[in-house]
């Protein structure tokens, strides 16, 4: 296993008007020491939190992040489509419901699929993890293939047809 180098870390202690007003706050510059990965920057409102214990609560928050912005953009979290008080509280909490069974089956069961591995693209190269889209499109896949039975014995064009329409659906939001 090769040894990792530790991250540059710079701490500034500094006014941020925007953030906290005339109170000082914590700004930290994270930079990998090869150039490789862009800088990160965080900050904490106490400037008495330690830089590790500001990196490790940066690094817990993420994932939540990023469910929150799967959330958003797929899972309508912001979409609500009922003007009474009650939908509108019910909505977020059921879109992430909703991508956590997403995310339950992927691991249990999609994971084995073919299809459900990450590929590439020109853009992303290096995609080495599925995106929750990448799950959706798995799961809607197989929603699909058991709908529309491929192995059946229509022809041949049939069969490409329904499967192009499969891939089309898979895709869709």
């Amino acid at each position: 296993m090769a040894e990792q180098t530790p991250a540059v870390v710079s701490a500034i202690v500094c006014l941020w008007y925007h953030v906290s007003k005339d109170r000082p706050i914590k700004l930290l510059i994270v930079r990998d020491p090869f150039g490789e990965q862009k800088d990160d920057y965080m900050f904490c409102t106490d400037p008495a939190v330690d830089d590790v214990e500001i990196i490790e609560r940066f690094s817990g928050r993420w994932p939540i992040e990023e469910s929150i912005q799967d959330g958003k953009q797929l899972g309508g979290f912001e979409q609500v489509q009922g003007w009474c008080p009650r939908t509108v509280v019910r909505q977020a909490p059921l879109a992430l419901i909703v991508q956590t069974l997403v995310k339950a089956w992927y691991l249990r069961h999609g994971v084995r699929a073919k299809s459900a591995q990450p590929h590439g693209t020109d853009w992303m190269p290096d995609k080495d993890h599925p995106s929750y889209l990448d799950m959706l499109a798995t799961l809607r896949k197989v929603l699909w293939q058991h709908r529309i039975n491929i192995n059946s014995t229509r022809s041949g064009r049939v069969r490409e047809l329904l499967k192009t329409l499969a891939f089309t659906l898979c895709a869709a939001a």
